[in-house]
């Protein structure tokens, strides 16, 4: 019995004694400020153009920056792969913060493509060109973004015509599909193209004056329909119409204004009574000021 007890307090003293030098080798918190790049290139008779960011593991408590990112280069590099090794931020409860960083990453390796000697188009490249369907999807898909980009209020009309031309002629299932849509939406496509301002901008450098042309967009009825939405929510729904359109118009249209007629007790829209002489045009009566494009 003695032995039994001579043992486990001896046991008890090593265990007791281990505990301080465990909490000494505990890791200590991790934590980077400035996200970071470490970028390993191959030879330049070896590179293919490719690159990979490399974003090392650790729990968010720490990176394994070494056996996860740097010892890994001249395995890439032989390969004529550039390595490209991420120190990101911990995320301390906002997990944007190392997803930001990330992406940053990217961006910056696509923006030194030509410095670090890499193609950020070799990988798309070589997917196009497996079946003859997705190279064609491809140039389809760049012409429709030229048509966008390239086009004014003059020429969209025939240059749609031509870009659902040859969306038909693909003989491809979805992009046919695609081009009965654009010519659904022929019409309201080409009033896209009007301008309704100009802005000029002048460099502070040069003094050099450009101007850009500000397109219609629907920007202004996606506002409208957030806001519509955001009423409706925080009303819990609606039961009576009119009370919910006259809350509506209350919040969207600021020139306007209600009053309970003596006679029926009904509510009346009418126009705010300002002191201000001036009033610029209502967002509607400004649009229907431009030449719009209507169908033939």
């Amino acid at each position: 019995m003695k032995l039994k007890l001579s043992i486990l307090t001896i046991l008890l003293f090593f265990l007791s004694a281990s505990f301080p030098l465990a909490a000494q080798k505990a890791p200590q918190p991790f934590d980077i400020d400035t996200p970071s790049l470490r970028v390993f290139l191959p030879a330049p008779e070896l590179a293919t153009g490719r690159a990979i960011v490399a974003c090392p593991g650790g729990g968010y408590g720490g990176l394994a920056v070494n056996h996860e990112g740097y010892d890994w280069a001249p395995y890439f590099n032989k390969q004529g792969i550039a390595l490209i090794v991420l120190k990101y931020r911990m995320p301390h409860g906002d997990r944007t913060l190392p997803i930001s960083d990330a992406e940053a990453a990217m961006k910056m390796a696509r923006d030194s493509a030509d410095v670090w000697n890499l193609n950020p188009y070799d990988i798309a490249q070589k997917l196009v060109s497996i079946h003859p369907d997705i190279n064609k999807a491809w140039e389809l898909k760049d012409e429709v973004t030229d048509f966008y980009v390239s086009n004014t209020i003059k020429t969209a009309p025939e240059a749609i015509e031509t870009v659902i031309k040859h969306l038909r002629e693909s003989n491809i299932e979805e992009l046919v599909a695609f081009s009965k849509t654009l010519s659904n939406w022929k019409v309201e496509i080409i009033n896209s193209f009007c301008t309704s301002k100009a802005e000029y901008n002048v460099s502070k450098d040069t003094g050099e004056i450009t101007v850009e042309q500000k397109r219609i967009n629907n920007a202004l009825m996606e506002n409208r329909n957030a806001i519509i939405k955001l009423v409706t929510k925080a009303a819990n729904g609606y039961r009576n119409w009119e009370r919910f359109r006259n809350r509506c118009m209350l919040v969207l249209e600021k020139g306007i204004d209600f009053e309970i007629d003596k006679n029926d007790g009904s509510i009346k829209i009418i126009e705010k009574k300002t002191r201000t002489t001036k009033c610029c045009p209502s967002p509607i009566s400004a649009i229907n000021r431009f030449g719009v494009y209507a169908a033939p």
